[in-house]
Protein backbone atom coordinates (compact mmCIF):
# COMPACT_ATOMS: atom_id res chain seq x y z
CA UNK A 1 0.00 0.00 0.00
CA UNK A 2 1.09 3.58 -0.51
CA UNK A 3 -0.13 4.86 2.88
CA UNK A 4 3.38 4.70 4.35
CA UNK A 5 4.87 6.64 1.43
CA UNK A 6 2.20 9.37 1.55
CA UNK A 7 2.51 9.79 5.31
CA UNK A 8 6.31 10.08 5.11
CA UNK A 9 6.09 12.56 2.21
CA UNK A 10 3.54 14.62 4.15
CA UNK A 11 5.85 14.74 7.16
CA UNK A 12 8.80 16.04 5.12
CA UNK A 13 7.18 18.35 2.57
CA UNK A 14 4.26 20.79 2.58
CA UNK A 15 1.09 19.36 1.05
CA UNK A 16 -1.75 21.18 -0.63
CA UNK A 17 -5.17 20.15 -1.87
CA UNK A 18 -5.62 20.30 -5.63
CA UNK A 19 -9.28 20.17 -6.68
CA UNK A 20 -8.59 18.62 -10.10
CA UNK A 21 -7.86 14.97 -10.86
CA UNK A 22 -4.22 14.27 -11.69
CA UNK A 23 -4.68 10.58 -12.38
CA UNK A 24 -7.28 7.84 -12.37
CA UNK A 25 -7.30 4.10 -11.93
CA UNK A 26 -9.70 1.32 -12.75
CA UNK A 27 -11.38 -0.45 -9.85
CA UNK A 28 -12.77 -3.93 -10.40
CA UNK A 29 -13.58 -7.02 -8.33
CA UNK A 30 -10.13 -8.57 -8.89
CA UNK A 31 -8.21 -5.40 -7.91
CA UNK A 32 -5.74 -6.05 -5.11
CA UNK A 33 -7.33 -3.15 -3.23
CA UNK A 34 -10.68 -4.89 -2.86
CA UNK A 35 -9.98 -8.56 -3.60
CA UNK A 36 -11.44 -10.78 -0.86
CA UNK A 37 -8.13 -12.60 -0.25
CA UNK A 38 -6.20 -9.41 0.55
CA UNK A 39 -8.81 -7.34 2.42
CA UNK A 40 -7.80 -8.42 5.92
CA UNK A 41 -4.09 -7.94 5.20
CA UNK A 42 -4.74 -4.49 3.70
CA UNK A 43 -6.85 -3.40 6.67
CA UNK A 44 -4.24 -4.67 9.14
CA UNK A 45 -1.51 -2.75 7.30
CA UNK A 46 -3.57 0.45 7.44
CA UNK A 47 -4.10 -0.08 11.18
CA UNK A 48 -0.39 -0.69 11.81
CA UNK A 49 0.53 2.50 9.98
CA UNK A 50 -2.07 4.57 11.85
CA UNK A 51 -0.70 3.27 15.13
CA UNK A 52 2.92 3.81 14.02
CA UNK A 53 2.53 7.41 12.86
CA UNK A 54 -0.44 8.72 14.86
CA UNK A 55 -0.61 6.42 17.91
CA UNK A 56 -4.31 6.00 17.19
CA UNK A 57 -6.41 3.36 15.46
CA UNK A 58 -9.40 5.15 13.86
CA UNK A 59 -12.68 3.41 14.56
CA UNK A 60 -13.43 3.03 10.84
CA UNK A 61 -10.12 1.21 10.27
CA UNK A 62 -10.72 -1.06 13.27
CA UNK A 63 -14.25 -1.79 12.02
CA UNK A 64 -12.95 -2.75 8.56
CA UNK A 65 -10.36 -5.06 10.02
CA UNK A 66 -12.90 -6.69 12.35
CA UNK A 67 -15.42 -7.05 9.52
CA UNK A 68 -12.94 -8.85 7.27
CA UNK A 69 -11.77 -10.96 10.19
CA UNK A 70 -15.34 -11.99 11.14
CA UNK A 71 -16.21 -12.75 7.50
CA UNK A 72 -13.24 -15.08 7.23
CA UNK A 73 -13.65 -16.81 10.61
CA UNK A 74 -17.41 -17.13 11.21
CA UNK A 75 -19.52 -19.90 9.66
CA UNK A 76 -21.11 -19.01 6.29
CA UNK A 77 -24.61 -19.22 7.82
CA UNK A 78 -23.81 -16.36 10.21
CA UNK A 79 -21.98 -14.30 7.58
CA UNK A 80 -25.00 -14.46 5.25
CA UNK A 81 -27.26 -12.98 7.96
CA UNK A 82 -26.16 -9.36 7.88
CA UNK A 83 -27.55 -8.53 11.31
CA UNK A 84 -25.53 -11.31 12.98
CA UNK A 85 -22.39 -10.34 11.09
CA UNK A 86 -22.90 -6.69 12.10
CA UNK A 87 -23.32 -7.64 15.78
CA UNK A 88 -20.15 -9.74 15.72
CA UNK A 89 -18.23 -7.03 13.88
CA UNK A 90 -19.36 -4.23 16.20
CA UNK A 91 -18.47 -6.31 19.25
CA UNK A 92 -15.03 -7.04 17.83
CA UNK A 93 -14.61 -3.34 16.91
CA UNK A 94 -15.45 -2.06 20.38
CA UNK A 95 -13.13 -4.50 22.14
CA UNK A 96 -10.25 -4.07 19.70
CA UNK A 97 -10.58 -0.27 19.62
CA UNK A 98 -10.54 -0.10 23.42
CA UNK A 99 -7.46 -2.33 23.48
CA UNK A 100 -5.53 -0.55 20.69
CA UNK A 101 -6.40 2.99 21.79
CA UNK A 102 -6.49 2.31 25.52
CA UNK A 103 -9.99 3.81 25.59
CA UNK A 104 -12.29 5.78 23.29
CA UNK A 105 -11.26 9.13 21.87
CA UNK A 106 -13.34 12.09 20.78
CA UNK A 107 -12.33 11.44 17.17
CA UNK A 108 -13.89 7.99 17.38
CA UNK A 109 -17.30 9.39 18.29
CA UNK A 110 -17.20 11.77 15.29
CA UNK A 111 -16.96 8.73 12.99
CA UNK A 112 -20.21 7.31 14.35
CA UNK A 113 -22.54 9.10 11.96
CA UNK A 114 -25.38 8.29 9.59
CA UNK A 115 -23.14 8.29 6.50
CA UNK A 116 -20.70 5.75 7.95
CA UNK A 117 -23.49 3.50 9.24
CA UNK A 118 -25.06 3.64 5.77
CA UNK A 119 -21.87 2.17 4.36
CA UNK A 120 -22.54 -1.04 6.29
CA UNK A 121 -25.21 -1.89 3.72
CA UNK A 122 -23.04 -1.19 0.66
CA UNK A 123 -20.50 -3.29 -1.19
CA UNK A 124 -16.83 -2.31 -1.13
CA UNK A 125 -16.86 -1.34 -4.78
CA UNK A 126 -19.90 0.93 -4.24
CA UNK A 127 -18.18 2.65 -1.32
CA UNK A 128 -14.91 3.20 -3.18
CA UNK A 129 -16.54 4.45 -6.37
CA UNK A 130 -19.19 6.56 -4.64
CA UNK A 131 -22.03 4.63 -6.28
CA UNK A 132 -25.42 5.27 -4.67
CA UNK A 133 -27.48 2.18 -3.81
Amino acid sequence: MDFDLWIRLGQRFPCRHLPQFLSVYRLHESSKTIREETLFENSEEALRLAMKYFDWAPLTRVYNSCNFYCRSRLPDGIVRIRALLAIATVGCTVLRSLWLNRGLRKGDWALLNKENFGKLRKSRIDIMTGTKT
